[in-house]
This record gives structure tokens, C-alpha cells and sequence, in this order.
């Protein structure tokens, strides 16, 4: 078996997985991958056999959409806040122009924004097909996700020190909450 159907098959067995893309769809957001943290967490907890924390993580939502407004982003975001609580939505529009200081990737898909994510683990999106299935971007790969394996991707360091890196997996404080976690020395 893969990482690949490893994933697939963790995907599918979580709960609220399809509460939430139901909520996306029914919000004009059918294109909407979920990325980051959420993923890497629920992969994380599941290695780990920790309690899942999905209903505490952000869920990273990006997506594009061209005609969408600053203020009609706002009232989507507002909407699902106050609607749909339990969650904690974060929505990028990688449509919408983003000052050059964000920390937020842009890019004109959602396959080059993954690239452009800090650690290789956390590079990962999904979206959920209308065949039931997930769709699963990872230009890293998912090895270092279920490896465990903690290391900068190489857009991260083209702008920022391995200095940098370790200070923001320290501040995360991702080992005390994963013990086993493997983070790159170099």
C-alpha cells in the first residue's frame, strides 16, 4: 500500500471530512482544496494514536476565485464563522492580490502555492471529488508526512535561513506535541 492510499484511506474514515467540503460546496466553493496543517495534523495524530484535534486546527481553505471581492471574501469568511463555528475557517482566495509582507503563499494555482509552503509535511492539499474519493496534491511528496520527517522546502530556504526554520518548528512546538517527530538538522 502507499502513501498515497494510506491517506486516501485515513481521508474517508474521518469524521466531519465531509461536513466540511459539503459546507464549501454549498458556499459557491467546490474548487476549494483544505491544506496544511489541518492534513498534517490529522496524519500526525493518526501515526501517533492521538486524539484527532480537527475540530481545533485552522482549516487552511484555498481556492480561486476571480469575481470574488475583498468584501464578498469577508462576508464568506464572516458566514462560515457564525454558521458553521465548530470550525475554525481561514479562507485564501489565491485570486485576491496579497501584500508583498504576507506570510500567506501566492501563486495562480493551488499546486504552486503548495510548493511554496515552509515544510515539506505541511505541503499537502486535499478536495474532496464527486466521486466520493480525494483528490490529493503533494509536490513534495507524502514520504516526509508519514515519515514523520520535518525539513524546509527549498522555496522556503531561497528566502529564509535554516535559522529561520528552526525558530518557527520551536515556536510551533511541534516535538512536544509529537515526540517522535524526525526534524531536519540541515
Amino acid at each position: 500500500m502507499s502513501y498515497q492510499d494510506d491517506l486516501q484511506k485515513l481521508l474517508i474514515s474521518t469524521p466531519n471530512l465531509q461536513e466540511i467540503f459539503t459546507i464549501l460546496r454549498n458556499n459557491g466553493l467546490q474548487e476549494a482544496y483544505l491544506c496544511a496543517g489541518w492534513v498534517r495534523n490529522l496524519v500526525w495524530n493518526n501515526l501517533n494514536q492521538l486524539e484527532p484535534t480537527y475540530l481545533q486546527d485552522n482549516l487552511d481553505i484555498y481556492y480561486k476565485k476571480n469575481s470574488e471581492t475583498a468584501e464578498e471574501h469577508q462576508i464568506l469568511t464572516t458566514k462560515l464563522n457564525t454558521h458553521h463555528a465548530k470550525y475554525l475557517w481561514d479562507l485564501h482566495n489565491l485570486a485576491s492580490p496579497r501584500p508583498h509582507y504576507s506570510k500567506i503563499p501566492q501563486g495562480d494555482s493551488i499546486q504552486e502555492v503548495l510548493t511554496k509552503f515552509p515544510e515539506t509535511c505541511s505541503a499537502v492539499g486535499i478536495r474532496l471529488q464527486t466521486n466520493g474519493q480525494f483528490e490529493i496534491l503533494a509536490p513534495y511528496g507524502l514520504a516526509d508526512l508519514f515519515e514523520l520527517k520535518v525539513k524546509p522546502t527549498p522555496v522556503f530556504l531561497a528566502t529564509n535561513s535554516m535559522t529561520a526554520f528552526n525558530e518557527r518548528i520551536k515556536r510551533k512546538r511541534w516535538t512536544q506535541r509529537w515526540p517522535k517527530l524526525k526534524i531536519s538538522k540541515n
